[in-house]
């Protein structure tokens, strides 16, 4: 009885959902959310040692790249790839498509 009762409930949820769908929005339009992005960036920048080295910025750009050819289909941005100086395991990203990856990973 109670397994009956949890199908006509989630078939009426599924009814609902396909009948009213939710509508998608954002509190920021993509280029707000880019120069939001880049403004957190270059604040942090000046606070953390990012490695300048081309060859080490090189290969996780490249290795970033390849992630992102394998795994998301439509980026809604171009995707930037740092390094920061730490012995951290850890990494973060920041609106706008910045990726920074701690040395410690």
């Amino acid at each position: 009885m109670k397994t009956r009762f949890k199908k006509k409930i989630l078939a009426l949820f599924l009814a609902l959902f396909l009948a009213f769908p939710p509508r998608v929005f954002s509190l920021i339009t993509l280029p707000q959310e880019e120069k939001l992005g880049k403004k957190v960036f270059r604040l942090l920048s000046q606070k953390l040692s990012l490695v300048q080295d081309p060859e080490l910025c090189a290969y996780i750009t490249d290795v970033g790249k390849t992630l992102l050819e394998k795994g998301v289909k439509v980026a809604p941005f171009d995707f930037k790839f740092f390094l920061v100086k730490s012995p951290v395991f850890n990494a973060f990203s920041l609106p706008g498509g910045y990726i920074l990856i701690n040395t410690g990973v």
